[in-house]
């Protein structure tokens, strides 16, 4: 891949731009759920599964805990950096999450 031509123009193609995507300290997982079959179920239990070594937090504010995680009733609750989200809830209740 080629540099720009300006060096203070920022590149995607650079590898480390991607390195919290790829290897996240944390993830949120929005609509967290303890059913593996519900779309917010699955990513908790395939991160436990196959053994993501970073923080998982579980997002739900209908829940106290999910698979033994404390769950957060907001990414605003969440203590830690989350690089990544999976958000896994409905269109309406997914715009108001950008502005958290």
């Amino acid at each position: 891949m080629q540099t720009p031509a300006n060096p203070t123009t920022p590149s995607v193609t650079r590898t480390e731009d991607f390195t919290r995507l790829v290897s996240p300290r944390g993830i949120a997982i929005v609509g967290a759920s303890d059913d593996p079959h519900r779309i917010g179920g699955e990513p908790v239990r395939a991160l436990a599964e196959y053994g993501y070594k970073g923080k998982v937090y579980p997002v739900n504010p209908k829940r106290s805990d999910v698979r033994g995680l404390c769950c957060y009733a907001s990414v605003t609750q969440v203590p830690e950096p989350c690089d990544v989200a999976v958000v896994a809830v409905g269109v309406v209740a997914a715009a108001k999450l950008a502005p958290q």
